[in-house]
C-alpha cells in the first residue's frame, strides 16, 4: 500500500499523536504535490539518448518546497513525514543545513587544492552538482535560515 505525506499526516492526528493544525494541514497539501510531482516524474521512462542531448520530451525539473514558520511548528515533523512517505528506490537526503555546507565548503577545498585551480568556486561547483544530482533526487534541509533576505 502507498503511503503518502496525507496518509501519514492523518493517521498521526486519528492516532492522537498530532492535533488537528490547518497551517500544518495546508503545508501537508503542499508536500503531498511535491510528492506527486516526484511520483510521476520517477514513472516516466528514461529518456534515451537523444532526447537527453536534444531536451525533447524531457519533463521540467519539479519545484521543491520551502516551508518557514516560528519554532516549534512542526516544520522537521511534516518534512520527516514527507521524506518517511518516499519509496525506497527514490534516491534521496535528510541533512541539516550547515552539515551539508560544511561537505560543499570541505568539497570545494580539496578540489582546489588538488587541481590547483588557486581556490577558484567556480571551477568545483559544477563538479560538485553533477556529484550530488549523481547521488539523490531528493534533497531535505533542516534549519535553513535566511538571516538577510539582500
Amino acid at each position: 500500500m502507498t503511503t503518502t505525506p496525507i496518509k501519514l499526516y492523518k493517521q498521526q492526528v486519528v492516532d492522537g499523536a498530532l492535533h488537528p493544525d490547518r497551517v500544518q494541514e495546508s503545508a501537508v497539501f503542499a508536500l503531498e504535490r511535491l510528492y506527486d510531482d516526484l511520483m510521476e516524474q520517477e514513472s516516466q521512462p528514461k529518456p534515451n539518448f537523444f532526447k537527453r542531448i536534444t531536451g525533447a520530451g524531457i519533463s521540467p525539473p519539479v519545484k521543491g518546497i520551502y516551508m518557514h514558520g516560528g519554532v516549534g511548528r512542526g516544520k522537521s515533523m511534516l518534512m520527516d513525514l514527507f521524506y518517511d512517505a518516499l519509496p525506497e528506490n527514490v534516491k534521496k537526503r535528510r541533512v541539516h543545513f550547515h552539515e551539508f555546507m560544511i561537505e560543499v565548503h570541505d568539497y570545494i577545498h580539496s578540489r582546489s587544492a588538488d587541481s590547483g585551480s588557486g581556490g577558484r568556486v567556480d571551477q568545483a561547483l559544477p563538479s560538485l552538482a553533477a556529484l550530488i544530482a549523481s547521488k539523490y533526487q531528493v534533497l531535505c534541509f533542516d534549519e535553513f535560515h535566511v538571516v538577510d533576505i539582500t
